[in-house]
């Protein structure tokens, strides 16, 4: 280089780019997602349907839907409406998980223990189904929340803590606050998680997805999802759980 000449150095800013680059890995992640239950989780309940239609149709062309096999139509319809509602949670999952990054959390000051108490009737109903006990520890506590993606965060834990729960079980739901920060608990006395699955348990299509104490269906991604809102809200969420004796699950809010 001559005497006096200097060299330069050009400075870019790629935050837009690196933005943009995100943003379409993210829509990849969930464009490959709802590939994955369409052509694997959904099929099977689809299926069902079409068979116990068929099986339905059968009845009314041989003129005994009435007569010799009510009790077997009663069974197929039942049969069909599980199948449905596997169907429709699988896709409300897809949906939701598709559309996370599409918008802004807005976020708003809430009262979390009113809040709580209310979201959890529905879940009294089917703890009382299932003959548990869902117990709330609920003080009043502020924060600052995106209500329909919390609630259905709650749901997902404690619709699971129920579905892994044997009758005469016992699930409990607690809130504290802490050094500024507000921490969740869902902790029951059911099944337990088994160590080897604990460290997969929030990964998409977790392979610790496990059918429930009757029967219920999995997807493998209620806890992903629940991680995610987590996320999003800028919390922590981790679990304790030991096999026979039970799981707690901790959600850390700021």
């Amino acid at each position: 280089m001559p005497d006096g000449e200097l060299g330069y150095t050009q400075l870019e800013d790629i935050s837009d780019r690196k933005a943009l680059e995100l943003s379409l890995r993210r829509l990849h992640d969930a464009q490959e997602t709802i590939l994955y239950v369409v052509t694997h989780d959904l099929k099977a309940p689809i299926g069902n349907i079409q068979l116990l239609a068929d099986l339905l149709q059968r009845q009314v062309d041989a003129a005994t839907f009435v007569t010799d096999s009510a009790k077997d139509t009663a069974q197929y319809l039942a049969l069909i409406r599980r199948a449905c509602s596997d169907a429709n949670k699988m896709l409300r999952d897809v949906l939701l998980l598709g559309s996370l990054e599409a918008h802004p959390l807005e976020k708003e000051p809430t009262d979390l223990g009113a809040f709580l108490a209310a979201r959890l009737q529905v879940h009294h109903l089917a703890a009382q189904d299932k003959s548990l006990d869902l117990t709330l520890a609920l003080p009043p506590q502020p924060a600052n929340l995106n209500g329909d993606l919390f609630g259905r965060a709650v749901d997902n834990l404690v619709s699971n803590a129920l579905k892994f729960t044997p009758a005469g079980g016992r699930v409990t739901v607690g809130l504290q606050e802490k050094e500024g920060r507000v921490l969740l608990t869902v902790q029951d006395n059911g099944i337990g998680i088994p160590a080897a699955l604990q460290p997969g348990l929030f990964e998409k299509f977790s392979p610790a997805a496990r059918a429930g104490v009757g029967g219920e269906a999995a997807t493998g991604l209620g806890l992903f999802i629940t991680g995610q809102i987590v996320q999003r809200h800028r919390g922590k969420l981790w679990v304790e759980s030991r096999e026979g004796e039970g799981t707690c699950f901790f959600m850390d809010l700021n």
